[in-house]
């Protein structure tokens, strides 16, 4: 990557700094292109390399000696084959930081790590030559390492590059062959002098019982539907002083599955929301769907571009994806690390917030368009009104929220609240009313827009989704706005897919402005995006969890539908 101040070649250390504590200084410092959880990666890592951690130290001996090991024995195992295998940066730097953190006896602090990063990245082949340095060069005993992975054939992808290696390398040939390992009756790599063996593993294998593991490389677990290989080769290394363990991944099509589960446990780790001191997770991917037709962008997935990956390639990638929109979810998925068909968070904290004010001024704003979504029976109900000015690309809103007094006293003797919002200082900053009783009667939506027309903002046009909505709301819709402006807006990806993704990008650009909300900046960062194999995208609330209401922005929304409905009557209103 041109973007990196970092060499391939000897010295390992300059200015006493390994590559692992430049890369993360240039991930900081913007020489090199990362994504959000790369950053968070290095601000948690550059500190322990510096400073040490809890008792663990980093030692650059650690560090570079498997760098050392794999450019002076291990060779390049496809294309340009026995050609020496030079690490890139970004692989040093994940291979000097898996190695690099050791106690004073100087055994290895981290024992389980999870690598995200796209396709063609060279993962194999790195991964293959881990695998020849624990089996050779790591000081262990009758080393058992397992290429991992959901079948068979995808287990011989490690273990066959490994055995490349060692068939084009006369300097690891001299210590190992090809032989069978009687305890797992599968083919392996036998090391001659340390008793220690590689050997393929899945929940195909027909022996997955008596794991001794000293490491394990697990390929490709996004594919993963079946936890046994997984499982046992985890609760296999409890014998080992320093066993390793290293999940490795692009993006899969299998939801719910375990690396859903592992990836979670992973962004968790990062963002100090729970403590593994054995545990190290990296991730190359985007930061959100949009960055894949920005080329500056693309090296936040891959690492390598433009020397492992080539920037052709992904090239002709995108321009398939934009001429087969059946095909664009494969290269989310693995030219990228986005979770295409899963849901994710829709807006970042940035586009869900705007510090921009405005006054109201019936002399600016004369028209509005309105959207309500009507809450069951104790949930938040919410309307917007958007309202724009002459010459002015600008959407001003004002909101309304209404949650019923009886269904917000829960647990009446703690201060914990409802959904752990502050909702009755929502009420006493007017961001909300609370209303009596256990339920909230339509007619709140009704005197609320009756509201801003006594103020001099009338309606032009409203929309909602008419699930709960009942007839006599209708009526009284009708005779405010007239039939022919009164909207129904269907909850569907059909309807509901561009709009999201135009006020998405609205938001981004500031042109949204709801003088600071707080309870619509909530709703929107509840907001998880779900989308299908046609890049449709539709809103379900984060985690699927009742507290984490989407109620204002599925009004926002319904408001923002129903303006660009009108748009041209809307705009000569004006």
């Amino acid at each position: 990557m041109s973007s990196q101040p970092l060499t391939h070649s000897e010295p390992y250390i300059i200015d006493d700094k390994t590559d692992a504590e430049r890369y993360f200084e240039g991930v900081l410092d913007g020489s090199v292109i990362a994504g959000q959880k790369m950053h968070q990666l290095a601000e948690k890592m550059l500190p322990r390399i510096r400073e040490g951690y809890k008792h663990w130290h980093y030692d650059p001996e650690a560090a570079i000696r498997p760098v050392r090991f794999i450019e002076n024995f291990c060779v390049i195992p496809t294309g340009r084959l026995g050609q020496p295998l030079i690490l890139e940066p970004f692989q040093r730097m994940m291979v000097e930081t898996i190695f690099g953190f050791v106690d004073d006896d100087g055994n290895r602090q981290i024992q389980y790590a999870i690598i995200e990063v796209s396709r063609k990245c060279g993962k194999t082949t790195l991964c293959a030559a881990i695998e020849l340095y624990l089996l050779l060069a790591d000081g262990e005993g009758a080393p058992q390492i397992y290429s991992a992975a959901t079948s068979k054939a995808q287990a011989s992808g490690v273990y066959g590059a490994a055995l490349r290696m060692v068939r084009r390398s006369p300097k690891l040939a001299k210590h190992v062959y090809k032989g069978t390992v009687v305890e797992r009756q599968e083919d392996g790599i036998i090391c001659k002098d340390n008793l220690g063996y590689i050997t393929k593993l899945s929940h195909e294998s027909s022996h997955l019982d008596g794991l001794d593991v000293h490491g394990a490389i697990y390929d490709e677990l996004a594919a993963e539907k079946d936890r046994a290989a997984f499982d046992l080769i985890r609760q296999g290394t409890g014998a080992r002083d320093q066993p390793l363990m290293i999940v490795i991944t692009t993006q899969g099509f299998v939801r719910d599955n375990i690396w859903d589960t592992e990836r979670d446990y992973g962004v968790r780790w990062l963002e100090d929301k729970l403590e593994d001191d054995r545990f190290l997770g990296i991730f190359f991917e985007m930061d959100d769907r949009s960055e894949i037709f920005n080329e500056q962008a693309w090296p936040k997935a891959n690492p390598g571009l433009g020397s492992v990956k080539k920037w052709q390639y992904l090239r002709d990638q995108i321009t398939k994806a934009r001429n087969d929109p059946q095909y664009l979810p494969t290269v989310l998925i693995k030219d990228f690390n986005i979770v295409a068909n899963q849901a994710t968070s829709f807006f970042t904290f940035e586009e869900a917030s705007c510090d921009e004010t405005f006054e109201f001024d019936p002399k600016r704003f004369r028209y509005c368009v309105v959207g309500f979504d009507v809450a069951e029976r104790g949930d938040l109900n919410a309307a917007v009104a958007m309202f724009m000015e002459p010459n002015n690309d600008t959407i001003y809103e004002e909101a309304m929220y209404w949650i019923a007094e009886e269904q917000i006293k829960i647990n009446s003797n703690s201060q914990k609240q409802r959904d752990g919002v502050p909702y009755h200082q929502w009420a006493a900053d007017g961001w909300l009313q609370i209303v009596e009783g256990d339920k909230v009667d339509q007619i709140v939506f009704i005197d609320w827009m009756r509201s801003l027309a006594d103020k001099g903002l009338y309606i032009y046009a409203v929309g909602f989704d008419k699930w709960h909505v009942d007839d006599w709301t209708r009526r009284q819709l009708d005779l405010m706005v007239g039939k022919g402006r009164v909207s129904e807006v269907i909850q569907g990806a059909l309807t509901l897919s561009s709009p999201m993704k135009e006020i998405k990008i609205d938001h981004r650009a500031n042109r949204i402005v709801d003088n600071g909300n707080p309870v619509t900046r909530w709703c929107r960062l509840n907001v998880m995006a779900k989308y299908d194999t046609n890049d449709n995208v539709t809103p379900i609330k984060k985690g699927l969890t009742a507290s984490n209401r989407i109620d204002g922005f599925m009004a926002e929304l319904d408001a923002y539908i129903t303006l660009k409905r009108h748009w041209e009557g809307y705009q000569a209103s004006l």
